[in-house]
């Protein structure tokens, strides 16, 4: 595969699973807003920008949720809904030949659907639906991924970067709630935090999932096990540590490479650490560190990625 048809596949992917994150986060927050209390809400927004990384993070506490909500949604900023979406329909357009009609269509439509609301203000008034649209428009476009596409080269570059960037947000949503509410994890939820812990467990799309696993009662031990170390749940750190090394191990099958790279050594360290651990023993530990070591894992196996698959240096004949 060419590496230029290899980058934008990969980062089609990536954008597209930023702005489900995205959408979901600021879906929750509508939606949970009235259980919450002014002072709490501001620290919502700081905790949403914080997870997304953004550079203003801090001062997100002085701007009211609703404005930073359209920020996000339509506003001239990276973290934004828009700007992710018109990213990935770029990459897409870049490689047509690569993905389905439906799987075109799909993201054209999504992004139609968000310029639109750059001129129309009437989503306002229900913001949750507009973010209800691009969460199932983006599960409606891997769906048809999944559905239409051969499992080659492309479709595991698409895979490949849609479970590191889902740890990469993942690990950093746990990391802002834990610095805040890190205490529960010994002492118990308080009727106060309850709300924090229930937004948690569905901005990672695990409400449910959690709820069949333990029980409909939240407890703060069992939510941080579920979402880093179950091994089943395709939202936690542990499922997605395996997709990305069995992603990078097919790709090394298709591009004919009989030795391993850094780049599947690296995965397999990201996966051990979290396959022979137990929950207890990263509580005795230091939990943060940990999940800023998932992170610094997938941003090197994202640069061996591109050292070895798609901008490696060819060797000089003469050499």
């Amino acid at each position: 595969m060419l590496s230029r048809v290899a980058d934008h596949l990969y980062w089609l992917s990536r954008y597209l699973e930023r702005a489900e994150h995205t959408a979901r986060l600021l879906e929750i927050s509508v939606t949970l807003a009235p259980d919450r209390t002014p002072e709490s809400q501001s620290r919502q927004g700081v905790r949403i920008l914080s997870a997304l990384q953004a550079l203003d993070a801090q001062r997100a506490g002085l701007v009211e949720f609703p404005r930073l909500a359209v920020d996000l949604t339509v506003g001239d900023r990276e973290e934004s809904l828009l700007a992710c979406v018109s990213y990935a329909r770029e990459n897409a357009r870049q490689v047509r030949e690569q993905i389905s009609v439906d799987m075109w269509e799909e993201l054209n439509r999504l992004y139609l659907r968000l310029q639109a609301a750059c001129e129309d203000h009437g989503w306002r008034e229900q913001p949750e639906d507009l973010f209800r649209d691009v969460r199932h428009s983006v599960y409606l476009f891997k769906g048809m991924m999944n559905s239409t596409m051969v499992r080659g080269e492309g479709w595991q570059y698409m895979e490949l970067a849609r479970f590191l960037e889902r740890s990469i947000n993942t690990s950093m949503l746990l990391d802002v709630h834990l610095r805040e509410f890190h205490d529960s994890l010994r002492t118990g939820v308080e009727a106060t935090e309850y709300v924090e812990w229930l937004s948690l467990l569905r901005c990672c799309a695990s409400f449910d999932a959690y709820v069949r696993a333990h029980s409909a009662s939240i407890r703060p031990l069992h939510v941080v096990d579920f979402l880093v170390l179950d091994a089943q749940f395709p939202r936690s750190l542990r499922f997605s540590a395996d997709r990305i090394e069995e992603s990078l191990k097919r790709l090394a099958l298709l591009s004919g490479r009989t030795h391993p790279a850094r780049v599947e050594r690296l995965a397999g360290l990201l996966r051990a650490s979290l396959q022979f651990v137990q929950i207890e023993e990263l509580l005795h530990g230091d939990l943060t560190q940990t999940l800023e070591h998932v992170r610094r894992q997938c941003r090197l196996i994202h640069h061996a990625t591109y050292q070895n698959y798609i901008s490696y240096q060819l060797e000089s004949e003469s050499a």
